[in-house]
């Protein structure tokens, strides 16, 4: 997964994800994909997702520097819309 922060105002740019069982149902992971690395710079998350899973997501920003502790619950951050894909 890339993320790229598009804006220089100083919050942490990331992806939210939840990886669900194939019917949905259930969480069998989540996390953030975090870009503490700046203004138009990408950041790579290499993730291994097991097959047939539901994956949400979610673009957001977090207002953290770059400690490891910020950033990283679902209330720290300002988020868009969540989508959803299949693996």
């Amino acid at each position: 997964m890339y993320v790229k922060d598009t804006k220089a105002d100083g919050k942490r740019a990331g992806a939210l994800l939840e990886v669900r069982n194939a019917a949905g149902t259930s969480t069998q992971y989540d996390g953030v994909c975090h870009n503490t690395l700046g203004y138009n710079k990408v950041a790579v998350c290499n993730l291994d997702f097991p097959e047939s899973r539901v994956i949400n997501f979610a673009a957001g920003t977090c207002d953290g520097d770059s400690a490891t502790w910020a950033c990283n619950s679902l209330f720290d951050w300002s988020l868009g819309s969540w989508r959803s894909s299949r693996t």
